[in-house]
């Protein structure tokens, strides 16, 4: 898959979730852009991320 095709995969997935939801997305992506720590994880931050939400995203999809 190239990335133009990873991109288009990614805002399909992003037209489905919560404002919130996207709002973390972008800070953790800045977070990620602006850094130049070789050991941080975009997936481990992504990851994290995700199941601290879990909850909240299982309520919001009801």
């Amino acid at each position: 898959m190239g990335k133009v095709e990873i991109k288009n995969e990614i805002n399909k997935a992003l037209d489905e979730v919560p404002e919130e939801v996207l709002a973390q997305v972008l800070d953790l992506l800045k977070q990620y852009s602006s850094t130049k720590d070789s050991s941080f994880s975009l997936l481990g931050g992504l990851d994290k991320l995700l199941s601290e939400d879990k909850e909240l995203l299982r309520k919001l999809a009801q």
